[in-house]
């Protein structure tokens, strides 16, 4: 802990000479999406800001823009697999993301895409990593956007591509799992149908290809190329969502996914996920959101679900959220959030554990990423239940405070006698998050994260130590 305290109390430092620094910028229009942990769409506010300096020099013309970020990130993590007797339990590392972008209009209504995105790790713990980690370079946007095509909010996306405004992203979010947070991207033709249906409907189709190894299409500039994920990946995408009932959104989705094993704990698998949400205003001061899924078909993964021989997949999730407002002049809010992804049942030959597909993020807890890779894949969360009660408050415009207190419960006790799992307990134990984020402008944000999460009786010694999770982080953008 004397190495985090020291590298974190840096970053502090840092992040509040930063605020000082450029404190004097010119900040944006205040906007604002759903509060929760999970990816929202943000809806900018219709006044347009003055021209600045660094507006001309990002767009010197009509036809060309461009932008960079960096992200300095600080993690520690403490007993990610709940044992503090384990070689390596102990995380410290710096992390330094940056990416350059650039789009181009050549024609009307036709864009060019480009981004570049690197992570180089700076690691003070555990000793069996570099001090120095430099993974690959890569081209994390590269497409082409053809706009109004049959009317005004109509597109057809060719390329890599990110993929972040299709529901909260509970499903579909993440393209890119195993390079942590250094991209997201999907290979992918994404067209985007609106407002051409009856009764204020949308439509996207969606077919992506992604490959394992990240040189297939595009050639990575470095020392070392990073897998993205476990297998190579083909999915069709069917998502509609519909506005016509007044405060009330209802989608509807039908996803399909391949998958071929290259890495030793890769899928082998055929999935079709059909679902459907719904998200109505009540009032001013409640909200409340819901989302169910189904999913069939085959999945071999003989290191991850070795009972599940026939590879016959029958499982299914609910994601849903109730959430009140007080309209205090602090956008006081609670929320109460519940979710359930089926487990595989040890003694049956079907595979009942729920693939979140794209959604290996995140989504609730950092912590909870690295801990799932125990019994799943990194980020895979399935077998779980969780109910959690939220907390938020901005004291200012440009402060955010979250806190969260949940309950997480195992649906099937997979591993009953295995080391570090009891024999019939499902309390997989408590978690606390909270986080601090300060936007300073449009320059400078930074944010404070900690989580604790203390084992409850799903697991056993060695596996039952509380765990622990901060990050310090100052994105600066340009």
């Amino acid at each position: 802990m004397q190495v985090a305290g020291k590298r974190l109390r840096s970053m502090v430092v840092f992040a509040v000479s930063g605020s000082a620094a450029l404190a004097q910028s010119p900040a944006p229009p205040v906007t604002r999406g759903q509060a929760g942990s999970r990816q929202q769409v943000v809806a900018t506010e219709a006044v347009t800001p003055p021209q600045t300096w660094v507006d001309h020099v990002k767009k010197p013309t009509d036809w060309f823009k461009w932008g960079s970020d960096l992200r300095i990130r600080y993690e520690y993590i403490n007993n990610q697999g709940l044992d503090e007797r384990a070689i390596g339990h102990e995380w410290s590392v710096a992390r330094f993301r940056s990416r350059l972008w650039a789009d181009l209009t050549p024609l009307s209504n036709f864009d060019i895409n480009l981004r570049l995105a690197r992570e180089n790790r700076h690691w003070d713990a555990p000793d069996s990593k570099p001090d120095w980690d430099s993974p690959d370079t890569t081209v994390d946007t590269a497409n082409i956007k053809l706009s109004h095509l049959f009317n005004s909010n109509s597109s057809l996306t060719l390329g890599r591509q990110d993929i972040m405004n299709l529901g909260d992203g509970w499903l579909i979010f993440e393209g890119t799992p195993l390079d942590g947070s250094r991209s997201l991207f999907f290979d992918a033709a994404r067209l985007t149908l609106t407002d051409i249906l009856p009764a204020r409907t949308s439509l996207d189709l969606i077919f992506l290809q992604d490959y394992s190894d990240s040189d297939v299409y595009i050639p990575t500039i470095g020392e070392r190329d990073v897998s993205l994920h476990e297998q190579d990946e083909r999915g069709g995408i069917f998502y509609l969502a519909n506005r016509a009932i007044e405060k009330t959104q209802i989608d509807g989705y039908f996803i399909y996914k391949h998958d071929d094993r290259q890495l030793v704990n890769g899928d082998d698998s055929d999935l079709y996920t059909v679902g459907g949400r719904v998200v109505r205003e009540l009032s001013p001061h409640w909200r409340v959101r819901g989302e169910g899924a189904y999913q069939f078909g085959h999945r071999l993964n003989p290191v991850v679900y070795p009972d599940a021989t026939n590879g016959a997949v029958n499982a299914c999730a609910f994601l849903g959220r109730v959430s009140y407002s007080f309209g205090d002049p602090m956008k006081n809010q609670l929320r109460f959030t519940f979710e359930h992804e089926s487990g595989d049942d040890p003694d049956s030959a079907t595979n009942e554990a729920f693939d979140p597909l794209w959604g290996r993020w995140p989504q609730f807890s950092e912590i909870w990423l690295y801990n799932a890779r125990t019994e799943t894949r990194l980020g895979e969360t399935s077998n779980l239940t969780r109910a959690s009660f939220g907390w938020q408050i901005n004291p200012t415009s440009k402060i955010e405070i979250r806190a969260e207190y949940s309950l997480l419960f195992a649906d099937e006790n997979t591993f009953a006698g295995h080391s570090g799992f009891s024999h019939g307990g499902s309390f997989r134990g408590q978690l606390i998050t909270a986080v601090l984020r300060y936007n300073v402008n449009r320059f400078l944000t930074w944010n404070l994260v900690g989580e604790e999460f203390f084992p409850g009786s799903y697991y056993a010694s060695p596996r039952d130590d509380a765990a622990t999770y901060l990050r310090a982080e100052v994105l600066l953008s340009f």
